[in-house]
């Protein structure tokens, strides 16, 4: 509504947007709510993480994700924003929706390990001894859970949801140079993990078809998108220096891709190349570039 200028409001009242999110929304609740009470993700292809570690390969809304709830939890918020707007509705019945969920999210999905922490995937499984049985993640020799790490679980950044604390271990492992912390952005897994690679294409299984195919990588490669969230979320907890390099990075990134390219591509490896498509060009997300320029690099 914001976003339509000083109209906004006018046009949101005239075409009945609020009783249009709202049905959305409760429609997600009905359909999309979890074991553990959290948003399940439909799949990696719907959300556009293609080959997330956390999603890709699972059965259709089996993952509670934490990407998903992190939107949940700015979509109520969003909801209550309107009702006060429009004066419609009671915003508190979604300001509390919103802090309840925050509340599970930080109670169920939050991993430390060591000096560093972050939000894992979480699956129900009938009949486990501990939540730990449904992290979504691999055993270890010595049978305990090693979680799946994704950028993914750090987005709850962008959505404010970490304690001060908390976003330090987050923020520690991001800005890591041997983990996510690339020479040009963020990478979409951690460099050291043995999942973690940045080939053009992944194979990932599709249950609804019944055989694997390509799509794209989100196991390594940088994309604009993620580089925007983690650099929003940064900013949100006071680390605007690092999240001003981010924007540099990204604006850098694409600059050298048309100059060598051509073009711009929808991801790209850690030596700055463009990763997908081979030829012409993608124009999407990857213009967050410009936002983050004008939102966190002024002047």
């Amino acid at each position: 509504m914001n976003a339509l200028g000083p109209e906004g409001l006018q046009w949101a009242k005239e075409h009945r947007v609020f009783p249009a999110v709202v049905r959305f929304v409760q429609f997600l609740e009905e359909h999309y709510t979890g074991g553990h009470g959290l948003l399940l993700t439909h799949s990696s292809r719907q959300s556009g993480f293609d080959s997330d570690i956390l999603t890709a390969g699972w059965p259709e809304k089996s993952i509670e994700s934490p990407d998903a709830n992190a939107l949940m939890v700015l979509e109520y918020e969003a909801l209550a924003g309107l009702c006060q707007k429009l004066g419609e509705g009671d915003a508190s019945q979604w300001f509390d929706k919103s802090q309840r969920l925050r509340e599970r999210i930080e109670r169920l999905m939050w991993w430390e390990d060591g000096e560093t922490g972050y939000y894992v995937g979480l699956r129900w499984q009938h009949g486990v001894a501990n939540l730990e049985g449904e992290i979504v993640g691999a055993l270890g020799a010595d049978g305990s859970i090693h979680p799946y790490r994704s950028w993914a679980g750090l987005l709850p950044l962008y959505a404010g949801i970490p304690s001060a604390a908390r976003a330090e271990q987050i923020i520690s492992g991001l800005l890591n140079p041997a983990s996510y912390w690339g020479p040009w952005g963020v990478r979409t897994a951690p460099a050291d993990q043995p999942y973690f690679h940045q080939a053009p294409r992944v194979m990932v299984f599709d249950t609804r078809k019944g055989h694997a195919g390509p799509v794209s990588n989100w196991s390594g490669p940088i994309w604009i998108l993620s580089n925007y969230y983690l650099a929003k979320g940064l900013a949100r907890y006071g680390h605007l220096g690092e999240a001003r390099d981010l924007a540099l990075k990204s604006t850098r990134l694409l600059v050298q891709g048309l100059k060598q390219q051509g073009g711009l591509r929808e991801c790209y490896d850690d030596l700055g190349r463009g990763l997908w498509p081979p030829k012409g060009t993608f124009l999407s997300w990857n213009v967050l570039a410009l936002a983050m320029l004008r939102e966190l690099s002024a002047g």
